[in-house]
């Protein structure tokens, strides 16, 4: 009798010591999820956010591409699980502000910026970066004449339309982009879609007339 009440205290301090075993565990993992959670939820999301405002801040001070780049290669090459993709939406309007805001700047240089840019907006091809690619294009081909921004500014615009056929931006830029062409027929496929959306856009009612029967 002796022995069996031995054995089944053993057994319960050994069963109670796993218990807290496992208690301990579970803290243990718990604080590392709520460390990790503030680390790449919040430390890493906050600090690439404010590179690149610092970045944007320190714009009117760059003086080449290579500046530029450098500039903005400090939040791109700083990991964090989240911001990536805002990031490149953000460089992209800031470089089609630079590219439309300077109107005299050199074809080389504007070519450098969006070769630096388009890739980083490619990696996530959603609507929106579609468009600035196109957008960016567009302004180069008006610029310096060369059907292969065309091409491309035409071709982003479409697959920007296929993932959202109803989308004002592709749908405009692509009708603005064929009035800037000539091309009349193509104007006015896009100008009826548009006008099936949008029936009281003044705008292109106007433009259809100019673009034949």
């Amino acid at each position: 009798m002796h022995s069996l009440n031995i054995y089944f205290y053993r057994h319960t301090k050994h069963k109670t010591n796993m218990s807290q075993g496992i208690k301990y565990v579970i803290v243990l993992v718990g604080i590392v999820a709520a460390f990790s959670s503030i680390i790449f939820g919040a430390y890493m999301p906050t600090t690439k956010a404010q590179l690149y405002v610092s970045s944007v801040t320190a714009l009117p001070n760059i003086h080449s591409v290579q500046d530029f780049e450098d500039l903005f290669n400090r939040g791109f090459n700083f990991y964090s699980p989240i911001g990536d993709e805002e990031t490149a939406k953000f460089l992209g309007t800031e470089t089609m502000d630079v590219i439309n805001g300077q109107t005299d700047q050199p074809e080389a240089v504007s070519r450098a910026l969006i070769q630096y840019v388009e890739p980083h907006l490619m990696q996530y091809p959603n609507p929106r970066h579609l468009v600035v690619v196109a957008n960016m294009h567009s302004v180069l081909w008006q610029r310096f004449k060369h059907v292969e921004d065309f091409k491309i500014a035409e071709s982003s615009y479409k697959q920007a339309l296929e993932m959202g056929p109803k989308l004002p931006p592709p749908l405009y830029g692509l009708l603005q982009l064929y009035l800037n062409g000539g091309d009349k027929a193509d104007a006015k496929v896009i100008a009826e879609r548009i006008l099936a959306s949008w029936p009281d856009d003044t705008r292109v009612q106007q433009v259809m007339p100019l673009l034949g029967k």
